[in-house]
C-alpha cells in the first residue's frame, strides 16, 4: 500500500519515519481498516467533529484511539494499533493515553457517542409502559408486576436501598441456643 492509497480519514505519515517503519505503519492501518464512523448513525456535525479531533494525530495514534473506543483497554488498543518494542504495550498505552491531543480525540468520540445513546427519563418511562401493555395483553402477570415495579422505581416511589445513619454506640443482642438473650 502506498501513501496515496491510505483511506481519506488517515493523513499521510510524518516525514520522520524511515521506509521500514512506514511499511509497518501502512500494514497496521490496512489491517485495522477502522472506519471513522464507528457509529454510522452519527449526525454530520458529529462526524465532522470527530474528523477534526483525529486530524492532528499520527496514523498510529488514530488507530489507537479507534481501538480504544471499541475495547476500552489501552494495552489491547496499543497491540492492535501496532505498538510493540522496547517499552511494551502497557507503557505505550499509558504514554498515548496521557497525550493531550489523544485526550481531546477521546473526549470528542465520547461526546459524539453519548449524544447517540441518550436514554433519558421519558424514553425509559415509555419503554416500561410499552412492556407493561404487552404484559397485560399477553396475560403475563409476572411481567406486569415487574413493569409496575420498575415504573414505581423510575418515578421515585419505590426504593430498594435502606439508608441507615446512626451515631454513637450500637449494641447487638443475639439469643443463645437456649433462648436466653445475651449482649455480644
Amino acid at each position: 500500500m502506498s501513501k496515496k492509497n491510505l483511506p481519506a480519514t488517515v493523513p499521510a505519515a510524518p516525514p520522520d519515519l524511515d521506509p521500514g517503519e512506514l511499511a509497518e505503519l501502512e500494514a497496521v492501518l490496512a489491517q485495522a481498516a477502522l472506519p471513522l464512523d464507528l457509529a454510522p448513525d452519527l449526525a454530520a456535525e458529529d462526524a465532522a467533529a470527530l474528523e477534526k479531533a483525529l486530524s492532528p494525530l499520527r496514523p498510529k495514534h488514530q488507530a489507537w484511539v479507534r481501538y480504544y473506543i471499541i475495547s476500552k483497554n489501552g494495552a489491547d488498543a496499543a497491540r492492535r494499533a501496532g505498538y510493540v518494542g522496547k517499552e511494551g504495550v502497557k507503557a505505550a498505552a499509558h504514554r498515548i493515553l496521557h497525550r493531550p491531543d489523544v485526550q481531546a480525540a477521546l473526549a470528542a468520540f465520547t461526546a459524539a457517542l453519548a449524544k447517540r445513546t441518550v436514554f433519558d427519563f421519558d424514553a425509559a418511562s415509555k419503554k416500561i409502559l410499552e412492556a407493561s401493555e404487552f404484559a397485560f395483553k399477553t396475560n403475563n402477570a409476572t411481567a406486569a408486576v415487574r413493569s409496575a415495579e420498575l415504573l414505581a422505581k423510575l418515578h421515585g416511589h419505590l426504593n430498594d436501598k435502606l439508608q441507615v445513619q446512626h451515631r454513637g454506640d450500637v449494641a447487638f443482642i443475639f439469643p443463645d441456643r437456649h433462648g436466653v438473650k445475651s449482649n455480644g
